[in-house]
């Protein structure tokens, strides 16, 4: 019989070699970004190439942690390259999973559940996707969970070791992305519930946001001659906050909604595990409400447009992304490409909604039992208390803005279920919900990666016929990375990404007014075709 610890060492093993048959089966290979990943690659190629630091246009995230080790692996092998980027991702997105593991070890009855647990959350769509990117998404969950991870221990064990990592990590989580700034606040609310009023944490956890966010602002941007290329985040939450318009107050109760609906939808294997149990306590009467409650939702997130999960970063066509070209997200042209439409849409809200509301009951059935009280579900509730409702007040809204708080209810469930969950690793739904999603997320991504080294090609092509990127609209990732900077205007009729001249365009389809001169196929496994990225000339 193997020892505990040796069989919690074979289910590390074994998801980091998930990992690699992952990456080996979705080979992501090859000079491409993928979404916004080359605003956070940008920098570490200007430092290799010129030197400096710079970014490609105004963004938000700090991204100093991210650079830093881009820069310094990518100097290790001899020059700037995606590939490793997306490399080093890959290992932080393993990590991410063990600080999940060690967190919700305490909890989990049986090994082959613990597996399970693990399995939904490294091949969740949104995590494992982003897991191949050089995204801040997973960055951010994984400096958070190991923030947790710190802070629980110091709680059980009052060893100020583990504090002082609290602080550490935290800090290394703000300095590439500004909301992990909330950690701070939240631990100083956590420790007043907990009635723990050391002096010196509590004026620790005041002083640190403070001196992180003056290096930040006041020191390291300036520096680097960087300030103007960030958004001023004080001066648009000022705003919002003291100066709210009616279109703020409507976004932030559609994002209010869609923050509900897509929790629901990307937790439905949770949901359908203890639906029965949720739903059979439940009268016919209160059923019935139920489901109205979901069809009036349904309806509501329908015609209200405050939930397209087939326009997102990864039900979009399947899952292979938001298609950033010329005839899909400018012209609206859909022929050429596999959009999902309505008949994906209302079922999937309505999915969201059923699943979103059991897992409410299930949740609230449970208001007075003891895990309540525990301090990780209180600086989980505290924590995401801040963080969902700051994500609502700027300009976008995305499905992978929600992979913390997503994360956090999987912990949340599992904390919840501790003492019932002996015998549910072998539960035929759940085993069922799993295997959906490891396919979904494998195929898709692999989709999205085919399409991205067919437009690479594509874009290669006329690289090649001499033609200049400044007449070129390759699509939002080529032409950030070729023809970004600060001054630039969109010009009426032109794609909003950096686009000068449109004489040559790539494209999933036709668009009027261009001749095709050349294809480039890419074959998609999910829906066993092929398709072309189209070269245009006008």
């Amino acid at each position: 019989m193997l020892s505990s610890n040796k069989k919690h060492f074979f289910i590390l093993f074994g998801l980091f070699l998930s990992w690699l048959l992952s990456y080996l089966f979705l080979w992501p290979v090859g000079d491409f970004a993928c979404i916004d990943s080359i605003f956070y690659a940008y920098p570490i190629q200007s430092l290799l190439e010129e030197g400096r630091f710079l970014l490609p246009h105004l963004t938000s995230a700090n991204v100093f942690v991210q650079v830093s080790l881009g820069y310094f692996f990518c100097k290790l092998t001899g020059s700037f390259s995606f590939d490793v980027l997306r490399v080093i991702t890959v290992v932080t997105a393993f990590l991410g999973s063990w600080a999940f593991y060690l967190l919700v070890r305490p909890y989990v009855r049986t090994n082959r559940l613990l597996l399970i647990s693990l399995a939904l959350v490294i091949f969740h769509p949104l995590y494992f996707f982003l897991s191949f990117t050089f995204m801040t998404d997973v960055y951010f969950c994984v400096g958070s969970l190991w923030s947790i991870w710190a802070l629980n221990k110091y709680l059980e064990k009052e060893k100020k070791v583990f504090f002082l990592w609290f602080l550490i990590i935290a800090s290394i989580n703000f300095m590439n992305r500004q909301v992990g700034l909330f950690l701070f606040p939240a631990a100083f609310l956590l420790f007043l519930w907990e009635k723990k009023y050391q002096p010196l944490p509590l004026v620790l956890l005041l002083l640190f946001p403070i001196g992180l966010y003056f290096l930040s602002e006041q020191l390291i941007k300036p520096s680097l001659g960087v300030a103007e290329y960030y958004h001023n985040t004080t001066a648009i939450l000022k705003d919002k906050f003291l100066s709210p318009e009616w279109q703020d107050i409507r976004s932030f109760g559609k994002r209010s909604m869609a923050s509900v609906l897509y929790l629901g939808f990307f937790l439905i294997p949770f949901a359908v595990l203890v639906a029965p149990k949720v739903w059979k306590d439940l009268s016919v009467k209160k059923k019935l409400i139920f489901l109205a409650v979901a069809l009036g939702g349904t309806w509501l997130g329908t015609f209200g447009e405050v939930f397209n999960p087939d326009r997102g970063n990864m039900f979009f066509n399947l899952g292979i992304g938001p298609q950033l070209m010329k005839d899909i997200f400018i012209e609206k042209q859909f022929s050429d490409t596999l959009y999902l439409g309505a008949w994906f849409e209302y079922p999937a809200i309505f999915l969201a909604l059923l699943s979103a509301g059991t897992l409410f009951l299930f949740f609230w059935k449970k208001r007075r039992q003891p895990f309540w009280k525990k301090p990780l579900v209180a600086y989980l509730l505290i924590f995401n208390a801040i963080l969902i409702p700051f994500s609502f007040l700027f300009h976008s809204f995305f499905d992978r803005y929600l992979l913390f708080p997503i994360i956090s209810l999987m912990l949340l469930f599992w904390v919840a279920f501790d003492g019932e969950n002996s015998g549910i690793g072998k539960n035929p739904a759940l085993i069922l919900t799993l295997i959906l999603s490891i396919g979904f997320s494998l195929l898709a991504t692999k989709d999205y990666f085919s399409w991205r080294k067919a437009q690479t090609k594509a874009f290669t092509y006329l690289s090649e016929q001499k033609i200049p990127i400044r007449q070129i609209d390759a699509g939002y990732e080529i032409n950030i990375q070729y023809n970004a900077r600060l001054d630039y205007e969109t010009l009426p009729g032109k794609s909003w990404w950096f686009v000068d001249e449109d004489d040559y365009c790539l494209s999933f389809g036709p668009i009027q007014g261009y001749e095709v001169i050349h294809r480039e196929p890419y074959f998609r496994v999910l829906t066993l075709e092929t398709q072309d990225i189209y070269i245009l000339k006008k």
